[in-house]
């Protein structure tokens, strides 16, 4: 099971509970993080960095929890307590018996919908964004085949943590456009200066211990400028704050281009190949426990889901479809011919993706 969590602060319901002692420990570390950074921050941008408002960020300093007649949302105190001191936050990681596919059903149904299933490449995305994010790593995340679920896992962590931007990639973008995507994905609607003083804001924004996953590189275009962009994300980000860069077959290339000895490749694969990731299609031993969860399958529609199945994107496609529609599907047959319409428009939608790299 996966969960965001502050220490001692969750009930049996999966509701947040803070007590007064942690909500003191979380003043103290705002009074402690204030006088450290002495005039380079200030209480107004601590509200700022992490959302709260200014006048509950002040009241919080002084050690009181109360604003008017009412209690300050325990939410305010998370939102601060994975700014200033992430030990105060754990992403625990466990196995329970009720919850086999990871996240409580009422958390996940708030991030992501209904359709969520907890593969193995899921799982390693949010673990390598936990590390990154606690270690100020940087490093790839690739994908073997298209629909391994990276993009869905990468969304997920940026809507789990307050402290991670989550931004994709297109494929005629600029340097400049490439770098106001990312600021735009930590809210930041305009802003004017050269690429110098773009990757400055971007640096100055990020919180300590913060994440920022790149996403879909492989698509885009103009490679010979945005990548050596990217190679100086990387530099800064370095010490302060984690960095995934994410997409499809992302590390081979780096590495041939290296080995060409191109500019900026051979610093960007050393910088990012030691921590890498690499995503596969989706396992049998997933889909097969996914289905038994949900039950109403026989053995023969089981194994032919097994069988056919290997992008997360069919897999989301089909159980919803076993769940809401094919409920009514009285036969193996008829349940089997219905699943294959829905693949073939599958991949009529998302064609499997060609090799993106050729320059």
């Amino acid at each position: 099971m996966i969960v965001s969590t502050l220490k001692l602060g969750i009930d049996k319901n999966n509701d947040m509970k803070i007590t007064d002692e942690i909500k003191m420990s979380i003043s103290q570390a705002m009074n402690e993080w204030l006088k450290q950074e002495g005039k380079e921050y200030n209480q107004s941008e601590l509200a700022r960095k992490t959302n709260v408002n200014n006048a509950i960020v002040s009241l919080i300093k002084r050690g009181t929890f109360v604003n008017g007649k009412s209690q300050i949302a325990d939410e305010e105190f998370v939102k601060l307590a994975q700014f200033l001191n992430p030990s105060l936050i754990e992403v625990v990681i466990e196995d329970t018996n009720n919850d086999e596919d990871g996240f409580s059903k009422e958390r996940l149904r708030q991030i992501v919908g209904s359709y969520h299933f907890n593969t193995e490449n899921f799982v390693l995305t949010l673990d390598m964004a936990e590390v990154f994010m606690k270690t100020n790593s940087q490093g790839i995340l690739d994908s073997k085949i298209s629909g391994a679920g990276k993009t869905y896992a990468l969304e997920v962590c940026s809507k789990l943590w307050n402290k991670a931007y989550y931004y994709k990639a297109s494929g005629k973008v600029t340097p400049a456009e490439f770098l106001l995507g990312i600021l735009k994905s930590m809210g930041v609607k305009e802003f004017r200066g050269n690429n110098s003083k773009k990757i400055d804001e971007i640096v100055r924004l990020m919180p300590y211990n913060g994440l920022l996953m790149i996403d879909e590189l492989e698509t885009v275009q103009r490679k010979n400028t945005v990548y050596p962009i990217l190679k100086d994300l990387i530099d800064r980000a370095k010490g302060n704050f984690g960095m995934i860069a994410a997409g499809h077959g992302l590390l081979n290339f780096f590495k041939k281009k290296a080995d060409k000895n191109r500019d900026n490749y051979p610093q960007i694969y050393r910088r990012l190949a030691d921590k890498s990731v690499i995503l596969h299609e989706v396992r049998k031993e997933d889909i097969k426990r996914i289905v038994q969860q949900f039950g109403g399958l026989t053995e023969v529609a089981e194994q032919w889901m097994c069988e056919h199945i290997s992008n997360y994107d069919t897999l989301r496609t089909c159980m919803r479809a076993i769940i809401e529609i094919d409920r009514t599907v009285k036969s193996v047959d008829g349940l089997i011919k219905s699943l294959n319409k829905l693949i073939s428009k599958e991949r009529k939608a998302t064609p499997d993706t060609m090799d993106r790299f050729s320059i």
